[in-house]
């Protein structure tokens, strides 16, 4: 089997871990990799990775929460089984 090298989502989780174990450099890395590689994702997806590139990248803060405003709407809503 092989791996997607443009698998642009993939790059932003492992920047995010990155950065969570202290790898600043290397999650600079991944979640630029993703951000260049963001076009070929899904909205949801795209949110993520626009949100981890301002946030572990540029640092700015304003922009990677202005990425997100919208991802509650794109999570699909369950209905809980006997609510119908």
């Amino acid at each position: 089997m092989e791996l997607d090298p443009k698998f642009a989502y993939a790059y932003a989780v492992v920047g995010a871990v990155s950065k969570n174990t202290r790898a600043e450099n290397s999650a600079m890395e991944y979640c630029r990799k993703a951000y260049e590689l963001r076009d070929r994702t899904n909205a949801r997806e795209r949110f993520y990775i626009e949100a981890a590139y301002f946030t572990y990248v540029t640092g700015d803060e304003e922009k990677a929460a202005k990425s997100t405003p919208n991802l509650a709407e794109l999570i699909p809503r369950i209905t809980p089984p006997g609510t119908t």
